[in-house]
């Protein structure tokens, strides 16, 4: 094992024992040494995730997955960065190539379907969900995931239904629908 890798599975024994400030350190250092250790970028992109700088964890973590493309663990955790800075249409991506990459895990799945479900594409969230059931069936997240994506599709399908369908009258859930006219002016 080189110095390098002993120092980083420090920062890995500092992060795993609740001490993310050591982690922090070691991994800067490490940095500071070879700029392009793509496991430190990783690490410290969790890190900085874990502490809510979004910036720098999506810095981060996008570097280390330029320097090892293959790592598809950095590439999940840069999609959780991504759409934790709302940038939705950018985590699938991420997770989308994640996949493409052979990352077909639950988390995975059930990440790009969050991302999916925060963009209102809830009818293709609920197929990443189903696989995420699939590879975890008994991981209660992805089945209520699943569970509200399918409601949220079926709910919005009855109301797409009822309004285009002109029926004077039309109650979804109790509240009556009335076809809306929209003319030019707005008004």
């Amino acid at each position: 094992m080189s110095p390098d890798q002993r120092k980083l599975q420090q920062a890995y024994d500092f992060f795993r024992s609740g001490r993310p400030d050591r982690a922090e350190e070691i991994c800067a250092r490490i940095l500071k040494k070879a700029p392009r250790h793509p496991l430190a970028h990783h690490l410290l992109g969790v890190l900085r995730l874990q502490r809510g700088d979004l910036a720098a964890a999506r810095r981060l973590l996008r570097t280390a997955t330029e320097l090892d493309p293959d790592n598809l663990q950095a590439r999940e955790d840069l999609g959780v960065a991504e759409w934790s800075a709302h940038e939705f249409g950018r985590a699938e991506e991420v997770f989308k190539q994640a996949m493409q990459r052979g990352k077909r895990g639950a988390s995975t799945f059930g990440w790009c379907g969050i991302a999916l479900t925060s963009q209102g594409k809830h009818a293709e969230a609920e197929e990443y969900f189903r696989r995420a059931v699939e590879a975890e069936p008994h991981n209660p997240n992805w089945r209520l995931n699943l569970g509200n994506a399918q409601s949220v599709r079926a709910a919005y399908q009855e109301i797409v239904e009822a309004v285009s369908s002109h029926r004077p009258g039309a109650h979804i859930n109790g509240v009556a629908v009335e076809p809306m006219i929209v003319r030019p002016n707005g008004r």
